[in-house]
């Protein structure tokens, strides 16, 4: 039987704690302690020794995916039975070094890019990301079948769609037990009053791969229309004078000032719960998800808030047709949102689904529950017996 765990999260701190993938894992170490597993989370990024009841090992190395000696030792003076290791798909090339006496299990939750998903993105977006998206390409995608070495006991993936695109990569396939979809939110929103204007919501942070750019231009063409929409643009950012005055710049340029409110920095749950009940709807143009799927779709579900978002990585799967997806571009923004202007009930009707699918997903205690029977499967090889 496992009775202590290290969960091996590179970036993990106070800010991350909030964001996926690094939520599930604080959540799940949160309610491991008290069933009586000893749980710490290894990082490089947390200057505490404690979070929450969770204990916190801060390694002095700060690339922890290449471990050197004094990293394992530091690891295993915790004496883990097992170790739960937040990974990508390119994991193998460095956990063939990361050779432990004990199961390594890999939490995977990012997607390998495929060549057809590049047709999103602008070729400025190719040019800055261009060392992570080499890998969609011969023979470079080829390094995801490292995840095959015999130093990751199994891996656990979060999605169906990020299980069959390592199969498809040529990971063996019984080294992966897929994730349910686990979901809980913490978000209450006071009485809020409904607007006069329509009002469409985006969150998150001015990356344009996150699709900022993409609503933005959608307001622009809807102003074109003549249709009246407002944009509360909540600018998540560590940085708010200076990605401020990027989005500032933006909308100068796409003659939308009147039309958009920036509420720039990081906002109190609270906060966060007021505006999104307070709008209309809630876009997320993502064009690609590096990691899991925003976890504020989910959130915004969870309030009754209907959800356009797009069609990549995943995502159908996540809100299973209770959000509207469809194609990363403005123009098929713009079309949805005038749609919905002129069909508000559907709106209403649409968003109390969402709230009631979210609502039905089990939570972060059965979520608890899962993992760890899972990496008992791991431990003991069950997952090799079916």
């Amino acid at each position: 039987m496992i009775r202590r765990i290290a969960i091996v999260a590179p970036e993990f701190n106070s800010y991350t704690a909030i964001h996926v993938p690094w939520r599930q894992i604080y959540e799940i170490a949160t309610r491991l302690e008290p069933r009586g597993i000893d749980t710490a989370i290894i990082t490089s990024d947390c200057d505490v020794e404690k979070f929450s009841n969770v204990n916190i090992i801060n390694l002095e190395q700060k690339d922890i995916r290449n471990l050197d000696d004094k990293s394992k030792r530091s690891i295993m003076s915790f004496s883990p039975d097992i170790l739960y290791w937040l990974g990508n798909p390119y994991s193998g090339t460095y956990m063939e070094k990361n050779k432990f006496d004990i199961p390594v299990v890999l939490h995977i939750s990012s997607l390998h890019i495929l060549p057809s998903e590049l047709r999103n993105l602008s070729i400025g977006e190719v040019l800055q990301h261009r060392l992570q998206l080499a890998t969609a390409f011969y023979p470079f995608n080829r390094v995801v079948s490292k995840l095959n070495t015999e130093h990751i006991t199994g891996i656990i993936s979060s999605t169906r769609t990020v299980t069959d695109r390592l199969v498809s990569l040529g990971v063996n396939p019984t080294k992966i037990i897929t994730s349910p979809l686990f979901f809980e939110s913490d978000l209450s929103a006071d009485d809020v009053a409904a607007s006069d204007e329509f009002v469409v919501c985006y969150a998150g942070p001015v990356d344009t791969i996150r699709g900022a750019t993409i609503i933005l231009e959608a307001v622009a063409l809807l102003k074109s229309r003549g249709k009246s929409v407002k944009l509360l643009f909540l600018l998540r950012t560590d940085n708010p004078q200076r990605d401020r005055l990027l989005v500032e710049n933006k909308i100068k340029k796409l003659g939308i000032v009147k039309e958009v409110e920036i509420i720039a920095g990081v906002l109190t749950r609270r906060q966060l719960a007021n505006h999104l009940s307070s709008s209309h709807i809630v876009a997320i143009p993502t064009k690609y998800v590096w990691n899991e799927p925003p976890l504020i779709i989910l959130e915004a579900m969870a309030l009754g808030k209907l959800v356009i978002t797009t069609s990549v990585c995943g995502i159908p799967e996540i809100v299973a047709g209770n959000a509207l997806t469809i194609k990363p571009t403005a123009e098929s923004f713009a079309n949805k949102i005038a749609e919905m202007i002129e069909n508000e009930e559907s709106i209403t009707t649409a968003g109390a689904n969402a709230k009631a699918y979210v609502k039905s997903l089990p939570d972060w205690d059965a979520m608890t529950e899962w993992t760890y029977s899972t990496l008992e499967k791991f431990e003991k090889g069950d997952h090799l017996r079916g």
